[in-house]
């Protein structure tokens, strides 16, 4: 009896979390690689608000490109709501246009499937939506997404009655998407197929609150199935902005809204995972210590008490859009310390902090203490925003990680964007000296059945790629292709889908490249 790709990924994350109770000294480490230096996205235009697919758990669910939805304006024209596709280098192709320039287009979102299985994959079919303003209102438009046709023309989601904005969807199944909004100062809950066009559940969730409610965010549940979470701003008796949540594990049945953030004046920024992905929490800004500093409250699948942490605090300015990539593996402990909580195991993150005298765009990784950096994104004027993708595939459970932002320069927003890559599985990095030359190592055990590993050295920072190569000189599997530091690794190849026989192990790196035989026995 096969299992189901939900039961496989608990399955996996079960064991990986027990041995990080009883291996702690010998398990595979998620390495600290840095932020890469800017490249431009964009230029020529006034290019904001990017935004990729709502955010999963990822462990088997990578990419080979993603969608970045954006607005574009300028100087004469009405912005455009645009798409590209992004991959392991950045784009992979030029800019789509969903909109003509004759209507003001707002707050663009997108969300896709997910690749099947553990090779990830294309993204099959995807939903656009944003905000429209035409005939005195703004009214939510969409476009939809598949292999086949590409984008569609522009269609209507909902033009009724009353002002919709800051629409955010996510992936069901079957080609159906749930789709969250604003409408006449209430958040409205839909499931959407884009295929037929056609509303199958609709629901207001705020309908017995008579305050302001704005700005939903929806957050799928770590090997939850159908549970997901809506968390939206409603105005408090003080004119200030509490962030609340309800939730679903099947619908029409929803929990009662439950608090995320009360003290102080709260701005709700969205979901991220928590806890090697047991959990989401609901993130938010809030100025409740004098400057705005982001906090996190968890969410929990079933039962659990919730608890709140702080994320960042800066005295000296205010912190907002933090986004976070985790991954349900081992990773390193997070040293506590008073501007970054342990609960909130990120292994890359960013965030917006806005100074009085500019706007820099933040870059964490999961040792946050010692390894950050920033880019300046413009003057104390600037409006920056910030997106992050779920992840490109680079290994077999390795990704790069895109953080895109806007950046003002010379009456323009260019987009520009910055990755780090996450490596899970395969690659160890190890006790030995750093070695002066680069060197590859035979593998051992050689022979093998199935699985050996290759143990190699980088001098300095360097792409490396190592790759595997059958008998006849065709590339079977890459296990390394990415910027490494200084030291000594340790990479596994697993045999066990391949017949046996003799194999080439290649490194090739800045002009050097050995090749290594292996014999593989079945």
């Amino acid at each position: 009896m096969k299992l189901t790709n939900t039961l496989l990924r608990f399955f996996l994350f079960t064991v990986l979390t027990a041995i990080s109770f009883f291996s702690a000294n010998n398990i595979l480490k998620s390495q600290p690689f840095e932020w890469q230096p800017a490249q431009k996205y964009t230029s020529g235009f006034v290019d904001k608000n990017p935004s990729f697919g709502n955010p999963e758990l990822m462990f088997f669910n990578t990419y080979s490109w993603e969608f970045l939805i954006f607005e574009r304006g300028s100087f004469l024209l009405n912005n455009r709501i645009c798409v590209m596709k992004v991959g392991l280098n950045g784009p992979v192709d030029t800019v789509s246009y969903l909109t003509d320039n004759n209507s003001l287009n707002y707050h663009p979102s997108v969300s896709y499937d997910l690749p099947a299985g553990s090779e990830g994959g294309q993204i099959n079919i995807a939903l656009a939506l944003w905000e429209s303003y035409r005939n005195g209102k703004y009214d939510i438009y969409g476009s939809y997404y598949n292999q086949g046709n590409g984008w569609s023309s522009p269609f209507p989601f909902d033009t009724g009655a009353y002002n919709k904005s800051m629409p955010r969807s996510a992936y069901l199944n079957n080609s159906v998407f749930a789709v969250v909004y604003e409408k006449n100062n209430d958040i409205i809950y839909r499931h959407f197929n884009p295929v037929t066009q056609t509303v199958s559940y609709d629901t207001n969730l705020t309908a017995g609150d008579t305050s302001v409610c704005k700005n939903p965010f929806i957050g799928h549940h770590p090997f939850s199935g159908s549970r997901y979470s809506v968390s939206y701003e409603i105005k408090k008796a003080d004119n200030k902005n509490a962030v609340y949540v309800r939730s679903t594990s099947g619908i029409p049945v929803w929990t009662s809204p439950d608090t995320i953030a009360y003290l102080g004046n709260n701005v709700n920024s969205g979901f991220v995972f928590a806890n090697f992905g047991n959990y989401l929490s609901g993130v938010f800004n809030s100025d409740r210590a004098g400057s705005y500093g982001v906090y996190a409250t968890s969410i929990y699948n079933s039962g659990g008490s919730n608890f709140q942490d702080r994320v960042i605090s800066d005295a000296g300015s205010d912190n907002s859009s933090f986004h976070s990539i985790i991954f349900p593996i081992i990773t390193e402990n997070l040293p506590h310390n008073s501007s970054v909580v342990n609960s909130i195991n990120f292994q890359a993150a960013a965030h917006i902090k806005k100074s009085s005298d500019s706007v820099r765009v933040k870059f964490h990784t999961y040792n946050f203490i010692y390894q950050s950096d920033s880019s300046t994104a413009g003057n104390s004027a600037a409006n920056v925003s910030l997106a992050m993708n779920r992840g490109i595939k680079l290994g077999s459970f390795d990704a790069r990680i895109w953080a895109i932002y806007n950046k003002d320069s010379s009456s323009y927003s260019i987009l520009y964007g910055r990755y780090i890559n996450i490596i899970n599985t395969g690659i160890v990095k190890t006790e030995s000296p750093v070695p002066q030359n680069f060197i590859l190592h035979q593998n051992y055990p050689n022979p093998f059945n199935p699985v050996t590993k290759i143990r190699f050295g980088v001098p300095y920072n360097s792409f490396v790629t190592i790759s595997v190569n059958d008998a006849l000189g065709k590339n079977i599997e890459t296990l390394v292709n990415e910027n490494l530091g200084s030291g000594s690794y340790e990479v596994q190849f697993d045999g066990s889908k391949f017949a046996a026989g003799a194999y080439y192990c290649r490194l090739t790196s800045e002009g050097f490249s050995d090749v290594k035989k292996l014999i593989l026995l079945k």
